[in-house]
């Protein structure tokens, strides 16, 4: 179930004086969408400055010729060209046809939750343009998986799940084209940064770190399926679910984390939600970078920390979806994941510090 992203998208947020003002804009020679500035301010404030960021990009792309190649046409498509490692996922099981997200960790590999890997007749995308553009999804050849994380039983979710629920899928490798960092898709050259994994625990025990930036292609809060590719900032509940649970939910500790809008909040609650399982929450390392004319510059920086699981138990849900409460992630960065990872042959990047440094690039 994902609940992941409940994204809802360029959220509807309540803003205060205190915690929820967009970040303004410094007179520099380029134009930037403020994914790593916003990592240690409120999920509202981060929202708020990535939408007027969006809106700047959007309104320079109105006044200019459009240019395809660079995949930014609207607020949509700044998301798109930043996101275009996040994979739309659909399959089959004995209850019908359902959909997922997941995130591509190499050329030829799809990180994705383990309940997303409970069927059959697997389908993969990569979502190129706004949806209603022809042309607006690139499909992947699925070649193989789904692999479960050891020890996951598709057959015994509730039990078997907690900290496990992960799979992997393959992929016919995507084609490097003589652009750094650009693959070829249905002949079109779109530049992919592939997530970087760093010690999970570490990253989540940083307090500065107030929110992480969640991505999926499921529903929104109205409960209808978005139409295109959808993030939202979301604050932590319990960082490593040291309790063992958090709220009603049982949380494996050290190995899943909770995010999601504390009851007594205010505002809009964004959230995963179905078909958002399996994507990827971010720290955002680097800002999206690009020229006076909107013409990308560089892609941002982001470490994977977790992956959608499941909704949490006992709290209010208000979405259609059983969306809106919060939801349990899967950290990423632990040690029975990456070991796992390694015997899976996953050639996925990984740096040992959980701190970002900008020479890393980006």
């Amino acid at each position: 179930m994902i609940v992941s992203a409940r994204l809802l998208g360029v959220l509807l947020v309540a803003l205060s004086a205190t915690n929820g003002t967009a970040l303004s804009q410094t007179a520099e020679p380029e134009i930037r969408v403020r994914y790593g500035q916003v990592a240690q301010t409120s999920p509202e404030a981060g929202d708020a400055t990535i939408s007027a960021d969006r809106e700047t990009v959007a309104a320079i792309k109105a006044a200019s010729p459009p240019n395809l190649e660079t995949r930014i046409a609207n607020g949509d498509d700044v998301d798109l060209i930043n996101f275009a490692e996040v994979v739309k996922i659909s399959f089959s099981d004995e209850h019908g046809r359902h959909g997922c997200t997941g995130v591509l960790l190499s050329p030829d590999v799809i990180l994705t939750a383990g309940h997303c890997g409970c069927g059959w007749g697997y389908e993969a995308a990569i979502q190129k343009l706004p949806m209603g553009t022809g042309g607006a999804l690139a499909k992947l050849k699925v070649r193989g998986g789904p692999d479960l994380f050891p020890g996951y039983n598709c057959s015994d979710r509730n039990r078997t799940g907690a900290g496990r629920d992960l799979s992997l899928l393959r992929i016919e490798a995507l084609q490097a084209t003589s652009s750094k960092d650009t693959f070829e898709l249905d002949g079109i050259g779109v530049a992919i940064r592939f997530p970087v994994i760093r010690p999970g625990i570490q990253v989540l025990s940083d307090r500065s770190l107030r929110s992480l930036f969640i991505v999926g292609f499921g529903r929104t809060e109205t409960g209808e399926a978005a139409r295109n590719l959808q993030g939202a900032n979301v604050g932590f509940l319990s960082r490593h679910c040291a309790a063992a649970h958090v709220f009603l939910s049982a949380c494996a500790r050290f190995r899943e984390f909770a995010m999601g809008r504390r009851p007594n909040a205010a505002g809009a609650s964004p959230d995963s939600c179905g078909g958002d399982s399996g994507g990827p929450a971010y720290r955002m390392d680097s800002d999206l970078v690009l020229d006076k004319e909107a013409t990308i510059m560089r892609l941002s920086r982001r470490t994977l920390v977790g992956i959608v699981s499941r909704a949490l138990s006992g709290v209010v849900h208000p979405y259609r979806g059983y969306c809106g409460g919060g939801g349990i992630y899967t950290t990423v960065g632990t040690r029975p994941v990456l070991d796992w990872l390694r015997s899976q042959k996953v050639a996925f990047a990984y740096e040992a510090s959980p701190i970002y440094k900008s020479d890393e690039g980006g």
